[in-house]
């Protein structure tokens, strides 16, 4: 019976991380999942066998896999808290209905069917194969998006129905043990629990979809500000060359007349201070490609404006092929985060930006920076709104991701450093 046993705890740990899977991403190999998943199940296995109460064994089991699958899965230890507590309750109310069930569909009580050991085996069994379907369907089913984006207070708040569910069921039980049977009017009661759980699943689901939906529209309205702010940007640098172009026309016409006239010193006077005066340049970027060579030039000019020296290594861009939105919100959240961290800071403010193009697109983003916290491969954002203003960093990753790139990123010593390889 203990080889039978085993069998039914591998089967409700096969359901359980398919249910995992609903809502987060596995964040391990797959040599690591399944040496940690065989290791759970022969540790659930083993603790099954002491003799300890229920609620105990219970709810050790619910912190035990929470802790377990926070490791392999993403996500918050609060939300797979959450998860375990959906797992446990929906293995508990579909045990209840295929055992009393049954027994209510034969005419007989509960009892009488465990020690119909066959029968008991047979339904026991296809109970934990139903649970196993059901992680799987919902599994494929939902398009998880990771439950942690949904906001801790919504989280909280779904966690209190299967709790108080799970709870419910315990009292239940605890208050049929002198009975030989479950009232059907309890089976139903735990039917609906069943219903409602599954339900809970679905509002997950939708206050999920609704989140994402939401961080998308952000991230569209702020790359569509961004190619706004870099067109009025192209257009500005564009009358100030036709400025510059108008008024060298006429610095080159009266150096000719002061030459004509041989007015040697007077000429090499306003050559000087020609020099003294053109103290800015136009354009600081130049590698051949325009989009890049618009936002460099843009963020440079608003860097030199807040008092940061900003330094540009670039070689021939004019040949990779990336797409222009791309490259314009990438290169623009990473010199914007710079720009930013060096505003913060009251003097020793510098930027060194490169990009080098080979088989692959080096960009390298270095910045002198106060103190930056790194969690989880996330920066927690310091501004007053998150929704209007924390999505730089995670839009960086997602276009990184999309691209195919490696990125790593890092604090040391007073400077922040992104650094980042795209293939080509």
């Amino acid at each position: 019976m203990s080889l039978l046993s085993a069998f039914w705890m591998l089967l409700e740990i096969w359901a359980y991380q398919y249910f995992w899977k609903c809502f987060f991403s596995v964040k391990v190999t797959k040599r690591v999942y399944f040496i940690s998943i065989m290791a759970l199940w022969m540790v659930s296995f083993s603790t099954s066998l002491f003799a300890l109460p229920q609620y105990i064994y219970t709810f050790f089991f619910i912190l035990f896999y929470s802790v377990v699958f926070s490791v392999l899965f993403e996500g918050k230890w609060l939300h797979h808290l959450l998860v375990a507590i959906l797992c446990f309750t929906a293995m508990s109310i579909i045990d209840t209905l295929t055992i009393y069930g049954t027994s209510i569909l034969l005419g007989i009580t509960a009892y009488e069917l465990v020690w119909r050991k066959v029968l008991y085996t047979v339904i026991n069994t296809s109970s934990r194969f139903l649970a196993v379907f059901l992680g799987w369907f919902f599994s494929r089913l939902r398009k998880s998006r990771g439950i942690h984006s949904v906001q801790g207070r919504w989280i909280l708040l779904s966690t209190m129905f299967p709790a108080l569910s799970f709870i419910m069921l315990f009292i239940i039980f605890e208050m049929g043990k002198s009975d030989a049977d479950l009232n059907p009017s309890v089976l139903a009661f735990c039917g609906i629990l069943f219903i409602v759980n599954v339900a809970t699943i679905y509002l997950l689901n939708q206050m999920e979809q609704v989140s994402y939906e939401t961080k998308e529209i952000a991230l569209m309205n702020q790359q569509q500000e961004l190619q706004t702010e870099h067109i009025l940007a192209l257009e500005k640098s564009y009358k100030g060359q036709r400025k510059a172009i108008h008024d060298f026309k006429n610095q080159i016409q009266t150096i000719s007349d002061l030459l004509t006239m041989e007015e040697y010193e007077k000429a090499k006077h306003y050559v000087q201070e020609l020099q003294e005066t053109q103290t800015t340049r136009i354009f600081l970027a130049n590698s051949g490609n325009t989009v890049i060579d618009a936002v460099l030039n843009h963020k440079s000019q608003l860097a030199a404006e807040k008092g940061i020296d900003m330094s540009l290594t670039l070689n021939n861009l004019s040949g990779i092929n990336i797409g222009m939105d791309c490259m314009i919100v990438l290169l623009s959240n990473l010199l914007d985060n710079a720009i930013e961290a060096c505003c913060r800071r009251e003097s020793d403010r510098q930027i060194f930006c490169e990009i080098i193009a080979n088989d692959t697109l080096w960009i390298s983003v270095k910045n002198t920076s106060n103190p930056v916290k790194i969690t989880n491969g996330t920066i927690p954002t310091s501004k007053a709104s998150k929704e209007d203003h924390g999505y730089g960093l995670p839009r960086i990753q997602s276009i990184l991701a999309q691209l195919g790139a490696e990125y790593a990123f890092d604090y040391k010593d007073g400077w922040f450093t992104f650094v980042a390889e795209i293939p080509l």
